[in-house]
């Protein structure tokens, strides 16, 4: 398991700024730019595979689609802003 350093939380953070160059490069995978949408229209869509009218049950499913694509897009935004040249 990876150790959280002191800035780690702060870093991640600052990767946002790569967010709107990310989105406009040519480079950049449709597919992956069209998944980035799709989890997001999901979490904040009313219909879900759980609906929240089930208490707690029906968030979960938000979250975990919510954890993944934070981090998955953490880690695209730091390898884009590496490439970049400015990581």
């Amino acid at each position: 398991m990876k150790k959280m350093t002191r800035g780690t939380g702060l870093r991640s953070i600052l990767r946002l700024r790569y967010l709107p160059a990310y989105l406009k490069d040519p480079s950049i995978s449709p597919l992956k730019k069209g998944l980035l949408a799709l989890a997001m229209i999901y979490i904040i869509s009313p219909l879900d595979a759980i609906p929240e009218a089930i208490p707690i049950v029906g968030w979960l499913d938000d979250l975990g689609v919510l954890g993944i694509l934070v981090a998955s897009l953490l880690k695209e935004l730091e390898d884009y802003g590496t490439s970049a040249g400015n990581g």
